[in-house]
């Protein structure tokens, strides 16, 4: 299981939460170590979290949305996480970009 699917069974159980990127790093790491035995550190996770928001492709094929929301004050991002259905799906924007792997 990679850090990405790790990030997104997290967020299926995150559904009409909202989450903040320190979240992610901290929580996914505990809950991948807890499921599924898998051990990455914080910036794999926040990496991954990055990429995942910029290429929306894996959330929508797992039939989820992450809208960021704007919180005055605050220094880190918040994001909600929404289930789509598959026939939402196409309504949404189809954003690709290429990622380099160097």
């Amino acid at each position: 299981m990679t850090v990405k699917q790790i990030i997104i069974e997290y967020l299926k159980s995150k559904v009409s939460d909202e989450v903040s990127t320190s979240e992610i790093e901290l929580n996914c790491m505990q809950f991948g170590q807890q499921l599924f035995g898998k051990l990455h550190n914080a910036s794999q996770y926040n990496r991954s979290w990055r990429l995942l928001r910029e290429d929306k492709t894996l959330l929508q094929e797992a039939g989820l949305s992450v809208e960021e929301i704007n919180k005055p004050n605050s220094k880190q991002k918040y994001f909600k996480i929404r289930r789509i259905q598959c026939s939402d799906i196409s309504k949404l924007p189809m954003e690709t970009k290429e990622v380099s792997h160097q």
